[in-house]
């Protein structure tokens, strides 16, 4: 693991939920998955670090820090954002 990246081994989808497809491509996921991975981002500890990793690599696919990083990706995939908006505040529109 790089250096500076300690943060992922608390990850929620490092501990609590490896099973689900966090790296896969939208398509291949069921709505049930989605709404597991956003679940599970939102009462993440390190939410804000995986936020910023993101940003900072500038991401493009998977599912990092409660949202989907493809912009082209169906509405019904990105509509997850908003199942926390508190969680989103906490994250200065971070995520």
């Amino acid at each position: 693991m790089a250096r500076g990246n300690e943060w992922i081994e608390s990850a929620a989808c490092v501990v609590e939920r490896p099973d689900l497809p966090w790296t896969g491509e939208w398509f291949d996921w069921t709505l049930g998955q989605l709404a597991a991975m956003t679940r599970a981002c939102h009462a993440c500890p390190v939410r804000r670090q995986c936020a910023d990793q993101a940003e900072r690599l500038r991401v493009t696919a998977g599912f990092w820090a409660g949202r989907y990083r493809d912009p082209s990706a169906p509405r019904v995939v990105r509509i997850y954002d908003r199942l926390a908006p508190a969680a989103e505040s906490e994250l200065g529109g971070a995520a």
